[in-house]
């Protein structure tokens, strides 16, 4: 069967790439970066940079205090760098503020304003979060247009989930824009990306024939690959070809 589906908000927090190692709960958690332990004196070092406005300093401290789970201070650093234009730090509050977590009460507008600004610096993942906002109806007004507009720019971009559903979208013909071809071709890509849906949603094309030529051997191809990636219907679809074709 094909997937039919608009994915739920796409839950993207960019997190630290450290480790954390608790010798005893007396003892201050170590933090490591990619030249080794970080001092506190270092960390004091930080704070000072990042209370002077240093951009990469306030990410870097929203990181750390991400890894003592301290909400408010996470929050409080992405914001400030995010007022001065961090893109990744804008689309972290777009996150939080449509989820309602970090401490921060839900609120769509908010979630609307950040995507905005960190997608109109080309960051996809906002782009994609901010066009579900527009299809919902979700602190924007609902805008079919623009939720393919912002869809578009992040598929454009590689954003595997805005690839999918885009080609949903078009196989579904949501708001009248039914293309198979289109289909095809967004499935495709976020198939190339090991999307296992979108590959078993290519067998389906090629096995029926829709924005493409009908081929079986394509549709057995796309179906052993998908169940390969662990898909849950490819084996099913696979079943149903001609026995010569299993």
């Amino acid at each position: 069967m094909v997937v039919k589906r608009i994915c739920a908000l796409f839950m993207t927090v960019v997190m630290l790439v450290m480790l954390v190692s608790c010798v005893d709960y007396d003892i201050e958690p170590q933090i490591f970066g990619p030249e080794g332990l970080i001092e506190s004196a270092e960390i004091e070092e930080w704070r000072l940079l990042a209370e002077q406005g240093d951009v990469e300093v306030q990410v870097k401290m929203a990181e750390i205090y991400l890894l003592f789970e301290d909400d408010s201070q996470v929050v409080y650093w992405f914001r400030r760098a995010a007022e001065q234009g961090d893109s990744m730090a804008q689309h972290n509050l777009g996150v939080y503020y449509a989820n309602g977590i970090m401490g921060i009460v839900q609120n769509y507008e908010q979630a609307a304003y950040w995507y905005k600004k960190a997608a109109n610096q080309g960051f996809d993942d906002s782009q994609y979060n901010l066009g579900i906002l527009f299809f919902q109806g979700n602190g924007v007004e609902q805008n079919y247009e623009q939720g393919m507009y912002w869809f578009k720019r992040a598929a454009e971009q590689g954003q595997v989930s805005a690839q999918f559903d885009l080609g949903t979208i078009f196989f579904n013909g949501l708001n009248g824009v039914q293309s198979y071809e289109q289909a095809m071709y967004w499935f495709i890509k976020a198939a190339e990306q090991g999307y296992s849906d979108a590959t078993n949603n290519v067998g389906w094309m090629y096995q029926h024939g829709w924005g493409v030529e009908q081929s079986y051997e394509q549709a057995a191809y796309w179906y052993r690959k998908a169940l390969a990636q662990g898909n849950a219907f490819a084996q099913g679809n696979l079943s149903r070809l001609p026995a010569q074709y299993r």
